[in-house]
């Protein structure tokens, strides 16, 4: 069926046979118009309801159970701890990279230390596939 507007006086929508809204002839158009000889082809309107505009169309997601029990316990399957973006990449960078000078002139010994990675570091670090 082809939309053909909305029909005030009635207070419906009202929808035409394609066939006959784009003026193509149909073999089955005495089927359609059950008998009546109408140029404009099956017409079918429905009705509005005045509650369209008061409900919500589409239905609330429900949270399956493991989505629950991460959010109570703030904890993934695994025990780690649930972050986002922001508080993942915070804590990712507590780890730094400290760089010593020791000596003076000819003898001076410069060496870099990374700090220990957290157990939740090493985790997240071995997720990426990365060596460090």
């Amino acid at each position: 069926m082809v939309f053909q507007g909305f029909e005030a006086e009635r207070g419906c929508l009202k929808y035409r046979c394609p066939a006959a809204a784009r003026g193509v002839q149909c073999t089955q158009r005495d089927l359609c118009n059950q008998g009546r000889h109408s140029p404009h082809g099956r017409v079918v309107r429905v009705p509005l309801d005045a509650a369209r505009w008061t409900r919500d169309p589409v239905a609330t997601a429900e949270p399956s159970e493991r989505v629950r029990q991460k959010k109570h316990t703030k904890r993934t399957d695994d025990g780690w701890p649930v972050h986002s973006l922001r508080t993942l990449l915070a804590d990712l960078a507590t780890r730094c990279k400290n760089t010593f000078r020791a000596g003076e002139g000819k003898t001076t010994i410069r060496f870099e230390q990374a700090t220990q990675a957290t157990p939740f570091q090493a985790h997240v670090v071995g997720l990426l596939g990365l060596n460090c």
